[in-house]
């Protein structure tokens, strides 16, 4: 199945793109995008992205066809054709 990625602010600076189109296998899950080989040869961008156990930071903001992911999002079901938006945390002044 194929799903796209979309990278925005500092996520998109270090994946030097603002989008990922990813071919998955049938069943798989928001955490198989972390070991996808597109984020494994961005070593900024995968460290932006995850936490010391190699899941999602949870400062990361994660939406699947418009819809924000509730946690735990590591087990959201993916399905061809999905849209995700990831978005880096964000603090203003």
């Amino acid at each position: 199945m194929q799903i796209t990625v979309h990278l925005e602010a500092q996520l998109r600076q270090a994946a030097q793109t603002s989008r990922l189109v990813l071919d998955l296998a049938d069943g798989a899950v928001l955490e198989t995008l972390l070991q996808h080989s597109e984020f494994q040869q961005k070593p900024e961008l995968l460290s932006r992205l995850t936490n010391s156990s190699g899941g999602f930071h949870s400062s990361v903001l994660i939406f699947l066809n418009d819809q924000p992911v509730p946690s735990p999002v590591e087990h959201q079901l993916l399905s061809d054709g999905d849209q995700i938006l990831l978005l880096p945390p964000i603090s203003g002044g």
